[in-house]
């Protein structure tokens, strides 16, 4: 899939081809990760530094994983009861070779990473995918998976964030839907709960990760504002998430006076529009629920929203930059 999505981009260009194979991030890891890999650069420099370890991984890490498990399923757990793997695909692939018979049936969400067929099928397992919630951030439609279930399933594989969607399951929901699932496995539904608390913490960080980028945004998106009938004009065009480009608008509306933002999504599924007026340009009338109508005719959609920020999403990404132009001419009149 790599190899055919850089064959693509070199016939059709970057920007015309979404690469959906895999779930690679695009934000830089944290600060902690980047130290923990000098630390790990520099044992590689000594004598056995990038040498063989057991199987099973390192004694030490085992015994680390086993205490942190231990803490958290409130269950003892000891350093041979770990096993570590190199990614998700291996300890995947050693469960279900432990678990599967040839007939069982494993359920999961999808849209999903595309290996998992193959992982159990090695065993003779079955797949049986089932449709997310689009419209809900492909939330996990767990009424359809509760259908889905039949005496033959051995599992239901829920990875959170979702590979490919993104999506960050939240705990509340997923509990209600867990119990419903595993009516008569209490002992499931509480190691489910201790993960899904941990999974709210991952939210906060996914959070605090997107800010960071929303403000490197930001700051570059200023150093680009034109002047335009005595207002600071700042537009900004990219495959950025819709909840990004809402971030930079804000950051922009507390950092900014006389400032007009206008992004541009340029997502081929689903392009979008959003506008921004600092508070003293709404106080002088101006209204960018109202502006945002005719720009995003330009792409074959619709918005609004209120007097400070407003909204609009398509069906025709080349029109970006005629509506950003649009809301640009509006300010000359």
């Amino acid at each position: 899939m790599f190899e055919k999505g850089i064959e693509l981009k070199k016939k059709h260009g970057a920007d015309a081809v979404c690469d959906f194979s895999l779930g690679n991030p695009d934000v830089p890891p944290p600060a902690a990760a980047k130290a923990a890999l000098e630390a790990i650069a520099a044992e590689a420099v000594k004598p056995l530094g990038l040498g063989y370890c057991p199987n099973a991984g390192i004694p030490a890490v085992r015994e680390a994983m086993a205490g942190y498990i231990a803490k958290q399923q409130t269950v003892a757990v000891e350093g041979r009861h770990v096993v570590l793997t190199v990614g998700a695909a291996g300890a995947l692939v050693s469960f279900f070779r432990a678990v599967i018979e040839p007939g069982d049936e494993v359920i999961c969400p999808a849209p999903y990473f595309v290996e998992y067929a193959s992982y159990c099928g090695h065993f003779g397992g079955v797949l049986k995918p089932v449709d997310s919630l689009p419209d809900e951030g492909f939330r996990p439609d767990f009424d359809a998976m509760a259908r889905a279930i039949t005496p033959r399933t051995r599992a239901i594989l829920v990875n959170s964030p979702n590979n490919p969607t993104g999506c960050i399951y939240a705990a509340e929901d997923m509990m209600l839907s867990l119990k419903e699932l595993f009516k008569n496995a209490p002992n499931v539904i509480d190691s489910a709960r201790k993960m899904l608390l941990e999974n709210d913490q991952l939210r906060k960080q996914a959070e605090d990760m997107m800010k960071d980028k929303a403000a490197a945004i930001k700051d570059k998106a200023k150093e680009n504002a034109e002047k335009v009938n005595g207002i600071d004009f700042i537009r900004l065009k990219g495959q950025f998430p819709a909840d990004v480009m809402k971030t930079v608008a804000f950051m922009l509306r507390s950092e900014c006076t006389s400032t007009v933002f206008a992004g541009g999504i340029t997502d081929p599924a689903k392009p979008g529009l959003v506008l921004m007026y600092t508070d003293d340009l709404v106080a002088k009338g101006m209204n960018a629920g109202k502006d945002i109508r005719p720009a995003a005719k330009f792409i074959n959609g619709g918005g609004g929203g209120q007097p400070f920020f407003a909204s609009a999403g398509g069906k025709n990404v080349d029109g970006i930059d005629a509506a950003i132009d649009c809301i640009k001419e509006n300010l000359n009149k």
